[in-house]
């Protein structure tokens, strides 16, 4: 069986679209489903604007999940172009392997850069300035 790069590539573009679908889709269910107490829908004012916050505080999870999800894109783009390079080296320049795989640890190491330097200038937590992306360290702080 042979290895259609073609369809390797498309991967982390097909991955992305699906994780923001099913994003999309976990959102949309939750507004529509959602009622108080009381059994009616709440289609008020005031939960209007708790909703739009509380949805407006999970956009920098989206941020690291879309970074999470891009890095990890890249880094295999940039495995297949090391392969891709120690195959035939005339056809591919080992330094586009090295550019890939360098932007998506980037990327991936992304949320936890922003959080440090968060924690830096935050007087009293990164909670305060609204970003706390827990992907990684089981939800703990390092």
């Amino acid at each position: 069986m042979r290895l259609n790069l073609e369809k390797l590539k498309q991967l982390p573009l097909r991955a992305t679209v699906a994780v923001v679908v099913y994003l999309w889709s976990a959102q949309q269910a939750l507004a529509i489903g959602g009622s108080n107490v009381t059994g009616n829908s709440g289609a008020n004012v005031g939960n209007m604007f708790d909703n739009m916050s509380e949805s407006a505080s999970k956009v920098p999870l989206l941020f690291a999940v879309f970074a999470y999800v891009g890095g990890i894109g890249l880094v295999v783009a940039g495995l297949l172009r090391f392969k891709q390079y120690v195959d035939d080296p005339t056809r591919a320049a080992m330094k586009d392997a090295l550019i890939r795989f360098g932007a998506g640890v980037g990327l991936i190491l992304l949320p936890w850069v922003v959080e440090v330097i968060l924690d830096t200038l935050a007087a009293d937590s990164v909670e305060t300035a609204g970003f706390s992306p827990k992907l990684y360290s089981g939800g703990k702080s390092l």
